[in-house]
């Protein structure tokens, strides 16, 4: 079978690693992966963990949900927007960045002051 694909650290460095190469053509092909990313974002902002193939799944490998593949999404879009200079698209996907961010912040304990998570930011726990 196929491995699970994941938007973890090691793809907010790829994908940071052709955004800085400032060839037109290269940040395009990125913004695509970021967009098709953001197509699976469900109506509480949350991203998907990773997916088999084609499917999306939710839940990280341990079954407990992680914050991850929403911060590193979300940077990968900043730097997108940063390195590219396309404002215009940051102003017209402000509103899935906000819903993606919104399921971080949402995590936020309002006693704690912490975000309350059940699974780990970058690492699947077994």
């Amino acid at each position: 079978g196929q491995l699970p694909h994941y938007f973890d650290p090691d793809n907010f460095i790829s994908t940071s690693a052709m955004l800085y190469s400032y060839e037109p053509y290269i940040q395009a092909e990125v913004r695509k992966v970021l967009e098709r990313s953001g197509s699976f974002l469900l109506p509480t902002g949350q991203l998907p963990h990773h997916f088999e193939g084609t499917t999306p799944t939710y839940q990280a490998l341990s079954g407990e949900i992680q914050t991850g593949p929403n911060v590193f999404w979300v940077l990968s879009c900043f730097n997108y927007a940063k390195t590219s200079g396309d404002l215009e698209w940051l102003n017209g996907y402000m509103p899935t960045l906000r819903n993606a961010t919104n399921f971080l912040y949402d995590l936020i304990d309002d006693d704690l002051h912490l975000a309350l998570v059940p699974g780990s930011l970058m690492i699947d726990v077994f």
